[in-house]
């Protein structure tokens, strides 16, 4: 793989507070392969052959970005748009089998934001619309050595509002949060899959079309609270995470979602400084998962439909695999500077 970029970057000052600023970026990448890959795929007359992975693919991105931006003592307003390039990864091409090869996903972000900063308080608000064409998305299609694809889609969009907070209560203790709300979805959805009967027999491989579908693995709020003490050369931090549920697949069935989870983890440390030999020496302990919550952060599922059932919203014989995190878990530290 060969990457090369260059850009150009310019700001302007019209008036007093009032910025107008640009930016030009040329990407380029080379990915060149050739020679057999370490996995199969099936022939028309039922013999296996070595994945033959010859790739010679260039990418030419010109990526733009143009804003405004006003600020007035402790207040700040912007605007701006960007448009943005992501080539296929490595694994977009061995996983593709005799498919045709990725194109690469391409975005227009569009962003408008407020901000305020004083000594003790800030805040913030930022509005964004991200707009795709052909994200990388699986489908439930599966390649010739029976992975999952993933494939280009060719429109989806992830729209949302980022909210900041941060205060200093006074000089020892401090509060920042942060949280964001979006929606993420694909438009014109095609997941390629096979029906069957209740008694798992092969009716035919059928394609379910949806309109206006939710993301995989794309939850629509994530918030943080952060509660910092510092006294002298002791610090604590308290932090409580919650993240809404999210789907295992992009159609939007409650039957394949992770539910949504908050846990909190505190940790706390005194340094002590002595400036000889031994500089300064740290005690710290941490405690994950205070309240002991059973969550999965991740998993996978499979599905197909059922004849005689709507594909889109009937049940399904599936599958569904969660990847469990850790309940309660402490770790004491210790470290030495000299």
């Amino acid at each position: 793989k060969l990457d090369g970029s260059t850009f150009i970057k310019a700001i302007w000052h019209p008036i007093k507070g009032f910025d107008i600023y640009g930016d030009l970026q040329y990407r380029g990448v080379h990915y060149r392969t050739e020679g057999y890959n370490d996995k199969f795929y099936e022939n028309a007359d039922g013999t296996f052959t070595n994945q033959r992975l010859d790739v010679d693919q260039k990418y030419n991105f010109f990526n733009p970005k143009a804003g405004v931006s006003y600020k007035v003592k402790d207040h700040r307003v912007y605007a701006s748009v960007a448009r943005a390039h992501r080539e296929p990864q490595r694994n977009n091409f061995t996983d593709n089998g005799s498919n045709p090869f990725p194109v690469a996903e391409k975005l227009t972000d569009y962003e408008l934001g407020y901000s305020f900063a004083s000594k003790r308080l800030q805040m913030g608000i930022n509005v964004y619309y991200m707009d795709y064409t052909d994200q990388f998305v699986q489908n439930g299609q599966l390649s010739d050595i029976g992975e999952a694809l993933t494939v280009n889609i060719k429109d989806s969009y992830r729209a949302g509002v980022e909210l900041t907070f941060g205060a200093e209560l006074c000089d020892f203790l401090s509060l920042e949060g942060n949280w964001a709300l979006s929606r993420n979805r694909l438009r014109d959805f095609d997941e390629y899959n096979s029906l069957y009967t209740a008694d798992w027999e092969w009716v035919e491989d059928i394609v379910v079309h949806y309109d206006d579908s939710p993301l995989a693995f794309s939850p629509n709020s994530i918030g943080n609270v952060f509660l910092d003490f510092h006294k002298g050369g002791f610090t604590a931090m308290w932090h409580t995470s919650a993240v809404s549920k999210m789907y295992l697949d992009n159609t939007g069935s409650e039957d394949r979602m992770l539910k949504g989870h908050c846990t909190s983890n505190l940790s706390a440390s005194y340094t002590f400084n002595w400036g000889k030999a031994v500089k300064s020496m740290t005690i710290g302990a941490d405690v994950i998962n205070v309240f002991n919550n059973h969550y999965a952060a991740s998993g996978y599922a499979w599905s197909y439909p059922i004849q005689g059932n709507d594909p889109r919203s009937g049940k399904r014989l599936q599958g569904v695999g969660f990847i469990p995190q850790g309940g309660l878990m402490g770790m004491l530290n210790l470290s030495v500077r000299f």
